[in-house]
């Protein structure tokens, strides 16, 4: 048996309004049975973006 992550990411809006700012929220979960310790996940910023700002929060502890 290994982890089984699953990642979701929503800006919870029907349409983006161009030139307005877009905040996403991206929510990791494991539902087991291991722990996904070092477990690494990127989100490229998707060509034709002029401008892009981050700012991330990375949990502490083990991933369960």
């Amino acid at each position: 048996p290994e982890a089984d992550l699953s990642i979701t990411k929503t800006d919870g809006l029907g349409n983006a309004t161009p030139g307005q700012a877009t905040t996403y929220t991206i929510v990791v979960s494991n539902t087991g049975p291991k722990p996904a310790n070092n477990a690494v996940i990127a989100d490229p910023v998707p060509t034709g973006l002029t401008c892009a700002t981050a700012t991330c929060t990375r949990f502490q502890g083990t991933l369960w």
